[in-house]
């Protein structure tokens, strides 16, 4: 067996040419890209909860929050959230204004329309 060094040595002086074709999508199943794909634009042009959860600001300390409601995918952006107060939130919903995190709804004990976070 070679080292790690040997190894590294021998690919890089001796570099294999890769040829680049285009495929359609349909046809590149096993192959790799040659370029980065990059999108022209954010989707969804918001920030949104990548998990079900409370949303929170998180620089407030309190560990009861009462629940202010709660936020749907299909949800519009421009809802606000006080700092001592969360909203229940689902994947891909926006974040309110006033949130910064998602606390997942694992992590969380709701007693009473209050959320124990």
């Amino acid at each position: 067996m070679i080292s790690f060094e040997q190894a590294m040595k021998l690919i890089v002086e001796n570099p294999i040419a890769i040829e680049v074709e285009s495929r359609t999508c349909l046809d590149a199943l096993g192959y790799c890209l040659a370029d980065d794909v990059v999108a022209p634009i954010d989707l969804p042009p918001f920030d949104n909860a990548a998990v079900d959860g409370f949303a929170v600001n998180s620089s407030c300390t309190a560990k009861a929050r009462p629940i202010l409601g709660e936020v749907r995918a299909q949800s519009q952006n421009g809802i606000f959230l006080p700092d001592t107060m969360t909203l229940k939130i689902m994947t891909g919903a926006p974040l309110p204004e006033g949130a910064d995190a998602v606390v997942m709804k694992e992590d969380v004990v709701v007693i009473d329309d209050v959320a124990h976070v």
